[in-house]
C-alpha cells in the first residue's frame, strides 16, 4: 500500500542503502580474487593441484622436502638440496629460437689459438663452455650436418651455447659434419661433392646460416667416406673456400693423421686452418691401448706438416678415453667417469712415462676384467708443449665437458721454450683438483641415482724443469665431482608405476587389478608410511 506517493518501506535515512552496498562491493572484491587465485593455480607451475597429504602424512612432506627437514636430514636430500638448482636451470629452448643474432661479421683474434669442441648431446659441455668460454679464442660447435636426404645442410643449433658464445669474444664456427642420425655416413657426402650443382646448393646453405647468425667460420669434419680418389672433396672445399673467403669468413678441416682421403697440399692455398685429429691411436673397436701417445702425435704432425705449413695447423688433443671390457668393444668414457669407476673399483692409476696416458685395471660387478686408458691435465699439459714446439697455430680440446678441469690452469699460458724462462710453470697448481658441481650423467632412463657428490682430488706431479713435461702422476685422492646414474630405459615399452606411499585404503584394490591383469608395476615407498602399512608392503613384495 502506498501514504503520500511512497513505498511501505521507504526511508528518508540513506544508513540502508550505504550497507547495501559496502556487502556489494565486499562480495564483489571476493569474487575477483577467488578468481585471481583460479587462475594463478590454473596456468603457475605450483604444486597446489595435486592431493595434499593431511595428518601425519604431513610429517611425509617434510622428510621429503631438502628445503625445510625437520624429521630427518640425511646425506641424500642434503646432495639434492644442493643439486636441485642446477637441474633445473636450464634455459628454456622456445626462448632462444625466437631470438635473432646480428650479422655483422667480426674478424676473430686467430693468433694462439685456445679452442675446444662443444656438442649438444652432453649437458656437462654446455658447462664446462659457461665455466671456461673465457679461456678459449675460438669454439668449434657440432650443429651442422649432412642429411641423409636433400642437398642442403641441416642445422640442429643449441640456442643456449649460443647466446653464451654471443657475449663472449670467441669465434664461432659450427662444425658441417657427416655423423648423422647416430652413425658416420659416407654415402651422404659422396651424394654432396660428387656434383657440381649439388655442391654449389650445399655451399650456398652454409653460407646463408653463417650470414644469419653471424658466425665466424665453418669446420668440415667429414669422415668414414666412400670415394674412389680424392677430386671431389678437393673441388668441394676449394669451391667453399672461395665463397666463404670472398664473405670474410675463415674454413677450417679436421683431418685424420696418416688418411689418404685428404689432399691437404693441393688445400694448402685455401683451407685457413686444419686441425689434426690427433687421438684414436686406440679406439673403441681396437685392442686397448693409449688413447693419444705422445710420439704417435708427433709422428702426425710430422707428415702432415710436410705437405701443409705448421702456421695453419691447430692440434687436436684428446680428453677422454675408453673403458674395454675383456671380449668386448670400448666403451668412451670422460675423465669423470674414469676417477668414479677408479674410485669404486680401487684401481690404482698409472702413468706412463712413455706415452703419457694413463690407464688401469678392475674387475666389474660380474668379475669382468676391464682396462681403462685415458687422459688427463698432465696428458694435455705435454701434448700443448709438443704442439708448441712444432710451432703449431693452437691446440683444440675434444671435447669440452670430458676434460680433466685442471686443464683450465694452464690452458691459456704460452708453451714455448722462451715463455717458460719468463714465465716459469709451478707443476703444484695442478695437486689439486677442485671440487665442481657441475653434472656427470651415467646410463639412460628416467630414474636417477647420485653416486657421487663433488670433492677435491690430490694427485702428486713430478715434473721436469729442464723439459718443461710432467714426468710422473701420483693419484693420492680421487677427485669427484656430481655423476648422476640414469636408470630404466626400456624401449618400445610403458613402466607402469604407483606413488601411493603405499596407502592402507587404494594400495590393495590395486594389487588385485594387477594380480588379475598379470601386470607387474612398481610402486614408489616412503619409510614412515611403509612402517605404519607393513601388511600391504608385504603383498606388494609378494606381488
Amino acid at each position: 500500500m502506498l501514504h503520500n506517493d511512497r513505498p511501505v518501506f521507504y526511508s528518508e535515512s540513506t544508513k540502508r542503502w550505504k550497507r547495501f552496498l559496502f556487502v556489494i562491493r565486499i562480495i564483489f572484491g571476493l569474487f575477483i580474487l577467488a578468481l585471481g587465485a583460479i587462475g594463478f593455480e590454473i596456468f603457475s607451475d605450483s604444486p597446489d593441484l595435486l592431493p595434499k597429504l593431511h595428518d601425519k602424512n604431513q610429517e611425509l612432506k617434510k622428510v621429503l622436502n631438502p628445503e625445510k627437514v625437520s624429521v630427518i636430514k640425511t646425506k641424500a636430500n642434503t646432495d639434492y638440496k644442493n643439486l636441485r638448482p642446477r637441474l633445473s636451470n636450464i634455459p628454456d629452448f622456445n626462448y632462444f629460437k625466437k631470438y635473432r643474432f646480428s650479422t655483422n661479421y667480426v674478424k676473430p683474434k686467430l693468433t694462439n689459438i685456445r679452442a675446444g669442441f662443444y656438442v649438444n648431446w652432453d649437458l656437462q659441455s654446455y658447462y664446462s663452455l659457461k665455466d671456461n668460454i673465457s679461456k678459449m679464442n675460438m669454439v668449434f660447435c657440432e650443429w651442422l650436418f649432412v642429411p641423409d636426404n636433400g642437398n642442403t645442410v641441416f642445422t640442429d643449433i643449441d640456442y643456449r651455447a649460443l647466446s653464451l658464445l654471443k657475449k663472449n669474444k670467441a669465434a664461432i664456427i659450427p662444425m658441417v659434419s657427416n655423423f648423422f642420425k647416430g652413425k658416420w655416413n659416407g654415402d651422404n657426402v659422396h651424394r654432396i661433392i660428387g656434383s657440381k650443382e649439388n655442391r654449389t646448393k650445399f655451399i650456398e646453405s652454409i653460407l646463408t646460416i653463417l650470414k644469419n647468425y653471424g658466425f665466424n667460420g665453418v669446420n668440415i669434419d667429414f669422415e668414414d667416406l666412400n670415394e674412389k680418389n680424392n677430386e671431389n672433396l678437393t673441388d668441394f672445399i676449394i669451391e667453399l673456400s672461395k665463397v666463404l673467403h670472398s664473405n670474410e669468413l675463415i674454413v677450417t678441416q679436421d683431418i685424420s693423421p696418416f688418411n689418404s682421403d685428404y689432399n691437404i697440399s693441393e688445400l694448402k692455398d685455401y683451407l685457413d686452418y686444419i686441425i689434426i685429429m690427433a687421438y684414436d691411436n686406440h679406439y673403441a673397436e681396437s685392442e686397448p691401448g693409449p688413447v693419444a701417445p705422445v710420439k704417435w702425435v708427433e709422428s702426425a704432425i710430422t707428415s702432415i706438416m710436410k705437405k701443409f705449413p705448421e702456421e695453419k695447423i691447430i692440434l687436436g688433443i684428446a680428453a677422454y678415453g675408453y673403458d674395454w671390457k675383456q671380449g668386448y668393444e670400448g666403451v668412451e668414457v670422460s675423465y669423470q667417469e674414469a676417477m668414479v669407476t677408479a674410485k669404486e673399483s680401487d684401481g690404482k692409476i698409472d702413468f706412463n712415462n712413455d706415452n703419457y696416458n694413463l690407464s688401469y685395471t678392475y674387475y666389474d660387478d660380474n668379475d669382468n676384467p676391464h682396462e681403462v686408458w685415458f687422459t688427463d691435465a698432465g696428458t694435455c699439459f705435454n701434448l700443448m708443449r709438443t704442439s708448441a714446439d712444432f710451432r703449431t697455430a693452437g691446440v683444440a680440446v675434444w671435447r669440452l665437458g670430458s676434460e680433466d678441469s685442471r686443464i683450465w690452469k694452464f690452458f691459456t699460458r704460452e708453451f714455448s721454450n722462451e715463455s717458460f724462462i719468463t714465465q716459469p710453470f709451478n707443476p703444484k697448481k695442478l695437486y689439486v683438483s677442485p671440487p665442481t658441481k657441475d653434472l656427470d650423467y651415467q646410463g639412460e632412463g628416467e630414474i636417477i641415482n647420485i653416486i657421487s657428490t663433488p670433492d677435491s682430488g690430490l694427485i702428486h706431479i713430478e715434473y721436469d724443469y729442464q723439459d718443461n713435461l710432467v714426468s710422473e702422476e701420483k693419484y693420492i685422492k680421487f677427485p669427484e665431482t656430481y655423476v648422476i646414474k640414469k636408470l630404466g630405459k626400456a624401449p618400445g615399452k610403458i613402466v607402469l608405476t604407483f606413488d601411493d606411499g603405499p596407502s592402507d585404503k587404494y594400495t590393495l584394490q590395486i594389487l588385485d587389478i594387477l594380480k588379475r591383469e598379470n601386470v607387474p608395476a612398481t610402486f614408489f615407498i616412503v619409510g614412515l608410511n611403509a612402517e605404519n602399512n607393513l601388511t600391504v608392503l608385504r603383498k606388494i613384495n609378494d606381488l
